[in-house]
């Protein structure tokens, strides 16, 4: 397992918070459906996304709000399994004691939290689980 895969997706997460930050929110963020199968989803009184019912149910599940706890949740993720080892900064993460200390599921986990990045820039396959 290569250090860069700590580090790369840590910078695939922040630049998730960075986006989610920068949307106008709070707000309320709400779907509207037509009987036609159409909607129209809304950030306060302002159309942001219209399109047909399902397009506009799957742009309400990623909200910011939620991005923003997805992020949280991912960064606890990471440092539950990287931390355990607590390597300065200067030095590799030693994988071995990670994966000794996680059952042998750290890196599995780390490969499987950066596989829906897999089409961004950097992604290695030897990543994928």
């Amino acid at each position: 397992m290569s250090d860069d895969l700590v580090t790369w997706l840590r910078a695939k997460i922040d630049a998730d918070e960075r986006v989610a930050r920068e949307v106008e929110s709070p707000g309320k963020w709400d779907a509207a459906h037509g009987a036609d199968g159409s909607g129209v989803y809304m950030f306060m009184d302002r159309r942001v996304f219209e399109g047909r019912r399902n397009d506009v149910e799957h742009a309400g599940r990623h909200d910011p709000a939620r991005v923003l706890r997805e992020v949280e949740a991912k960064r606890q993720i990471i440092a539950s399994i990287v931390d355990r080892t607590n390597p300065d900064e200067d030095e590799a993460y030693n994988w071995e004691a990670i994966d000794a200390q996680t059952d042998g599921m750290g890196s599995t986990v780390l490969c499987l939290l950066a596989l829906p990045y897999a089409d961004r820039p950097g992604y290695r396959d030897e990543w994928r689980p």
